[in-house]
């Protein structure tokens, strides 16, 4: 099967191969993925991260070599832990790039060489270890970002993109959906016991899990809802002071 790199910020991933289907997932600048079928200019593509598959329009993509291909080495990536990041090419040209973008041994422009971008280094680095304590500064860097359904940037982000990100850019591979999200890592039994960077997990009346956040302690919570926002939380659910209700019911707690 053919590969190929997203060389675009950010590139939609629709459930149908048309502009006006629905967005449910979004592919960032520097992804690898796997291509499994095509129509007309659209091609239904896997990401080689978290396996989540969706239709893109096929130029706003390149596809790799297969040198490139082998050449490619997941754990030998730098990823984007600023909001918001730059890169200049050496032909003058300038992305404008989303936290949690990906600079790896493979150029995203067939012209260039990666010792050709001029890049800031602090914005993006390699993970050597999974470090959890980055996890919340991290997610705050989102705060007041809009919510977006299928978003996975800074310019619009739903609740199990964000989460994803953040533990993506602390050295975490987890998957993209909260359903999936929930099969990860360690229960905790009250929120009591509950540690920062804990993720909680939130189910509707038929008991499917329908959202998640990151808790920055036992009673404060960060999750994407309307916005990426700070709420209170306790052992029924996330309390929105500013609707004076709650706005979502607890399930579970768990530790990855």
């Amino acid at each position: 099967m053919q590969k190929g790199i997203c060389n675009l910020s950010v590139v939609p991933l629709r459930r149908i191969p048309s502009d006006k289907s629905e967005m449910v997932s979004q592919l960032l600048f520097g992804e690898i993925f796997t291509i499994t079928d095509t129509l007309e200019n659209y091609a239904l593509i896997r990401n080689d991260y978290d396996g989540y598959e969706g239709w893109i329009d096929k130029k706003q993509c390149r596809i790799l070599t297969e040198t490139e291909s082998e050449q490619y080495n997941q754990n030998d990536i730098s990823i984007c832990t600023a909001p918001i990041s730059s890169l200049l090419l050496s032909d003058g040209s300038m992305f404008h790039l989303s936290f949690g973008s990906v600079l790896s041994n493979i150029p995203v422009d067939p012209s260039s060489k990666p010792d050709e971008i001029v890049q800031n280094n602090y914005d993006f680095q390699h993970i050597q270890e999974p470090d959890k304590t980055k996890i919340i500064g991290f997610a705050k860097q989102f705060t007041n970002v809009p919510y977006i359904w299928g978003g996975k940037s800074i310019f619009g982000v739903d609740c199990s993109g964000l989460v994803q990100l953040v533990f993506k850019a602390a050295g975490f591979q987890i998957p993209r959906d909260a359903g999936q999200q929930i099969d990860q890592g360690n229960l905790i039994s009250f929120i009591e016991q509950a540690e920062p960077a804990d993720l909680a997990f939130f189910d509707n009346d038929e008991g499917q899990i329908v959202h998640v956040g990151i808790l920055l302690n036992q009673n404060q919570i960060i999750h994407a809802s309307g916005k990426v926002r700070i709420d209170s939380i306790d052992h029924y659910g996330i309390f929105n002071h500013e609707l004076h209700r709650y706005t979502h019911r607890l399930r579970i707690i768990k530790r990855i």
